[in-house]
């Protein structure tokens, strides 16, 4: 799961990067992309590792603001992801939603960056299900050092 968080993480940097800045006055903008999804993932509930197959959709929306900061929001989510335990060879789905925000003030590194993430792992069969969070956030100066970091992850195993 961590995977798919480092992948969504930077791919939202590259999209906030890439973008230009701002003219005169506010602007936004907002779309919507589907990525294949094809990794294996270690399942803390069961010991084994998790093929997994589908896509991400991903809805990004970003404002320039009047001053030229660059402001950027993503939602994904997992669509139709599917996948087989490798040992067990129980079926299951990846069910889940992230969000991440980005602050980058005019011709500076990015100020904030939040990531919040939840994510499931559903078993077909009696096998338990694993249900995590992952909340990140850190602080920037205006030097791009890291002033205060934050990291939660949370796991239930859940039959």
């Amino acid at each position: 799961m961590k995977r798919l968080v480092l992948l969504l993480a930077v791919m939202g940097t590259t999209l906030a990067l890439a973008a230009g800045m701002a003219l005169a006055q506010a602007t936004t903008e907002t779309f919507t992309e589907k990525v294949p999804y094809n990794e294996t993932i270690f399942n803390p509930c069961t010991q084994e590792d998790v093929q997994l197959t589908g896509d991400v959709q991903f809805l990004v929306h970003e404002t320039v603001d009047a001053n030229g900061g660059f402001h950027v929001q993503i939602h994904a989510s997992a669509q139709g992801i599917t996948g087989t335990g490798l040992e067990s060879g129980t079926q299951y789905r990846l069910v889940g939603v992230d969000r991440q925000e980005y602050y980058f003030p005019p011709g500076v590194q990015p100020r904030a960056v939040t990531f919040i993430n939840h994510l499931s792992l559903v078993s077909n069969g009696s096998s338990d299900n694993a249900l995590e969070t992952l909340t990140s956030h850190v602080t920037f100066n205006a030097n791009g050092e890291p002033t205060v970091l934050f990291e939660r992850t949370d796991i239930t195993c859940a039959g």
